[in-house]
């Protein structure tokens, strides 16, 4: 990640975490993204500030707390900046592109300034994919900007290795319909938090289009659900919206085969009648 990196060139100081502590936000011109996958295109880092932090920081041991990654080979990252330009009150991560190409790529060596929401960076985005580790670091190919729609009642946790998600749909009225893809190479279970849903009501869950489970929204108008990936790659698209079971008998949440402690022989779930919740908010190479 860090070979040849030119790391450092330009170094500054703001809080984009909004704790009230300053972060380190410095790049690496040659940098060549996610896994080494694009030449020189730019890899950004920010370590946040904490009294307790000291002594030397290798980045090759001890990953950054945010990482952005450039979008295409020979973007050339040159400049980083933190301020408030979305006007929240929270300080954004700005990067200059010397040699990126506009657009959709449709200039040649124009130059692109990509802002990263300061403070939201902490969630996911509609459209925008992201890989979620177990360590709750989390990957984006490309950084959600300013422009794009923030999700930010969805919580999701891998046991292990990571999952990629994409967000397709959702909807914070009407049948309250959600829509997601989750990718994983393994056979992890992965821990979910469904809000932005009406509080109270039941609510079905599909895997591929077929039945997993019907729950009954909390108060605050969340469900909650595990899955276990099958081995090897694959790829599951989640639906979520309005209607199904209504026999929560026990008033604990969840409603048919899952409220007598079993997920009805469907792909995954949780098996205890409980499940724990990590509840997580947070973004690109994150922690």
């Amino acid at each position: 990640m860090l070979e040849v990196s030119d790391l450092g060139l330009k170094v500054y100081a703001s809080d984009i975490s909004n704790d009230g502590i300053d972060d380190i936000l410095v790049i690496a011109p040659g940098g060549d993204g996610a896994d080494n996958a694009k030449s020189e295109a730019g890899d950004a880092y920010a370590l946040y500030g904490n009294p307790t932090r000291s002594g030397i920081i290798d980045l090759s041991v001890t990953l950054p707390e945010l990482t952005v990654y450039g979008a295409d080979d020979g973007d050339d990252l040159r400049d980083v900046f933190g301020g408030d330009i979305s006007g929240d009150g929270i300080n954004d991560f700005i990067l200059g592109y010397r040699a990126a190409d506009g657009p959709n790529n449709g200039g040649w060596y124009v130059g692109d300034i990509i802002a990263v929401n300061g403070g939201g960076i902490q969630g996911f985005w509609l459209n925008v994919p992201v890989t979620v580790s177990s360590a709750l670091i989390f990957s984006y190919a490309s950084s959600p900007l300013l422009s794009d729609t923030r999700i930010s009642n969805f919580s999701i946790t891998p046991s292990a290795d990571s999952v990629d998600i994409v967000i397709d749909a959702w909807n914070i009225s009407g049948t309250y319909y959600k829509k997601w893809t989750e990718t994983a190479s393994s056979a992890i279970t992965i821990s979910h938090t469904i809000g932005d849903l009406k509080a109270d009501a039941y609510y079905t869950v599909k895997v591929d289009n077929t039945l997993f489970n019907n729950y009954f929204s909390n108060s605050s108008g969340e469900i909650a659900f595990t899955f276990t990936m099958p081995g090897g790659y694959s790829s599951k698209e989640f639906e979520v919206d309005e209607g199904g079971d209504t026999g929560d008998g026990d008033g604990d949440g969840k409603t048919g085969s899952e409220d007598e402690g079993t997920t009805g022989g469907d792909e995954g779930g949780d098996t205890s009648g409980g499940g724990g919740i990590c509840f997580i908010t947070t973004a690109i190479a994150w922690r």
